[in-house]
């Protein structure tokens, strides 16, 4: 039941722009905030996804942020790693279930907050490519596979984000 009362994503997102509007986070060119992420998989590729398939321009403000995972890795001259590696090189444990939205959210926070109180500076150090995802239609006929089109403009729920 929450997910069929659940708001829609053009809701969503004017709702979370509302929110960063509210706080004037938004409002001049100078950037007031940054999203921390564990990779580029959240923005770089579903939100553009997500975006694309309701028909929604990509948010300005989302076209870069901070890759924790890139700086953890960086800054402590570890090879990359997940958040439950992340936290547990820094002494801490997982909090929460993993790969659900919140407790990831403030488990990547935990981990900023470390980064900061070590000297860590967290800047901007990831972002979108200019060149957008392939999306591809899954009707397939016989199973043949090499008769896949290319489409401008997805027409069905069911999609495929290739990288480049």
């Amino acid at each position: 039941h929450q997910v069929d009362n659940a708001p829609t994503f053009p809701e969503v997102l004017h709702n979370v722009e509302s929110w960063l509007n509210e706080r004037n986070l938004l409002s001049s060119n100078k950037r007031r905030c940054a999203f921390a992420t564990d990779g580029p998989w959240d923005f770089a590729k579903f939100l553009r996804m997500q975006c694309r398939f309701n028909s929604i321009s990509y948010p300005r403000w989302a076209k870069k942020w901070i890759n924790i995972r890139k700086e953890f890795a960086n800054f402590y001259s570890l090879q990359r790693c997940g958040i439950g590696k992340m936290l547990e090189s820094l002494g801490l444990i997982f909090d929460g279930r993993h790969h659900s939205g919140l407790d990831d959210s403030m488990n990547i926070a935990r981990i900023a907050l470390e980064l900061i109180k070590d000297g860590c500076v967290l800047l901007l150090n990831d972002g979108v490519r200019a060149s957008d995802p392939k999306f591809i239609d899954l009707n397939i006929s016989n199973d043949k596979t090499e008769d896949l089109d290319e489409e401008e403009s997805p027409q069905n729920d069911s999609l495929v984000v290739l990288d480049e």
